[in-house]
């Protein structure tokens, strides 16, 4: 900072941004020399998870020697240099972003909505988490909704446990919907790496710090699952072997790997990072709400995977990755299977526009030349296009057609708005 002290006593810099971490003890730097260097000049501010706070005075509470971002803003007048308020946002932006990804911790998002009766063994499942380096976390209950007793009994069932390692918090999202409570607890999430842990799902032991090594250590894994056992309080009738996917249980591969071919992950234990969630879903809401209460909605897991693939990142499985899934008597009826089926279908007419998107868009040229070729025969032969053709066409050429779907209009917006695709 000395070697800038000519531009900063000219005020030549608009921006400073600083961080602390824990070598600071070691270089014996305080948050009070910036401080004091910049404050008659500067506005300053910590960037915090929402955005920015502003520092009026100096305490000595402001000495945190972990990862933790400021920003100094040079004091201006309105009448001599005009503030662009989208670059400042911009900036904020970023370093949210970084301070997320340099900050080593993960958080387990659980939501749920009426589940007074199926989360104790879900949060003793957690609490009985082992590590071999240390690795800070947080557990975030997200009630739904619910009309039991959820929020209260949870709190009272965490309680009982006396844990260093994580931070816990019970909130609520009361707009109905899978989607709306994670973005919840995604919005209230300290840590870029997130781990959805249904409140039905039992995590093994090493499932939180197994996750975070895999994740961390490819920065172009957006999404990562694992694999699933069913118990449930009744025997398991001998139909639910063909239809176990349908449960999320199972294999999602024959081995460890990248599984991007595959399209989708289950959202039961899905590992996924926070930024890039937060930029895939930021102008673009989701299409699919997922389940509501008891409505049996779904594919809203699949979206978001095929939303990280048009990004241009992988999906990623690992068998290292274990959890028990319990299965409640009520769901293990035929009834409630075709329900879940009923669900997917519906599900399937959103998921395939984000499907012929994907893979036209990735196509070899050879590929798309072909299918010009074949649509410009089809015309001049008077044949009819395939629903499938004319997504395609109206992907790579923008030919439309009528009744085309407006949601498709809508993903390739997304799409269009996506670094990878500019």
């Amino acid at each position: 900072m000395a070697g800038a002290t000519k531009l900063l006593k000219n005020r030549k810099i608009r921006f400073i941004q600083f961080e602390f971490k824990g070598a600071a003890i070691d270089s014996n730097t305080f948050f009070q020399d910036f401080w004091y260097l910049l404050h008659e000049d500067y506005l300053i501010y910590r960037i915090v998870k929402d955005g920015r706070f502003l520092i009026n005075e100096y305490n000595e509470n402001l000495e945190i020697f972990r990862t933790v971002n400021f920003l100094a803003e040079l004091k201006v007048s309105l009448l001599s240099i005009e503030i662009h308020d989208y670059q400042i946002t911009r900036i904020i932006h970023l370093l949210i972003i970084y301070n997320l990804k340099s900050t080593k911790g993960a958080c387990v998002i659980i939501c749920t909505f009426n589940g007074e009766m199926r989360l104790e063994k879900t949060l003793n499942h957690l609490a009985q988490q082992e590590f071999t380096n240390l690795l800070e976390c947080e557990l975030i209950v997200v009630d739904n909704n619910s009309s039991d007793n959820t929020r209260q009994i949870t709190l009272e069932n965490w309680n009982n446990y006396s844990l260093t390692w994580t931070s816990f918090r019970v909130i609520e999202e009361h707009q109905p919907g899978l989607s709306f409570a994670r973005q919840k607890g995604i919005d209230e999430a300290n840590y870029e790496y997130i781990i959805f842990c249904d409140d039905d799902n039992w995590l093994d032991k090493n499932y939180v710090e197994t996750a975070f090594n895999i994740i961390s250590g490819d920065p172009k894994i957006a999404a990562l699952g694992g694999q699933s056992t069913a118990t449930a309080s009744i025997a398991i009738p001998d139909w639910f072997e063909g239809s176990k996917s349908n449960y999320a249980v199972g294999q999602q591969a024959d081995e460890t790997g990248d599984v991007t071919s595959r399209e989708f992950l289950w959202g039961s234990g899905i590992v996924i990072r926070k930024s890039i969630y937060q930029l895939a879903y930021q102008q673009f809401p989701s299409l699919l709400t997922g389940r509501k209460g008891q409505t049996l909605s779904a594919g809203e897991d699949s979206e978001m995977c095929l939303r990280f693939m048009i990004m241009g990142y992988r999906l990623y499985y690992s068998d290292q990755l274990k959890f028990q899934h319990f299965i409640s008597e009520e769901r293990l009826t035929p009834q409630y299977n075709d329900n879940l089926r009923v669900g997917f279908v519906q599900a399937y007419e959103i998921l395939k526009l984000y499907s012929a998107f994907y893979h036209v868009h990735f196509s070899p040229l050879k590929r798309k030349l072909a299918l010009l070729i074949k649509a410009i025969l089809k015309k001049i032969l008077s044949k009819p296009l395939l629903g499938e053709e004319k997504l395609n066409l109206y992907n790579l050429f923008g030919w439309e057609y009528e009744h085309m779907d407006k949601n498709f209009r809508l993903i390739k917006a997304f799409a269009k708005s996506t670094p990878e695709n500019q």
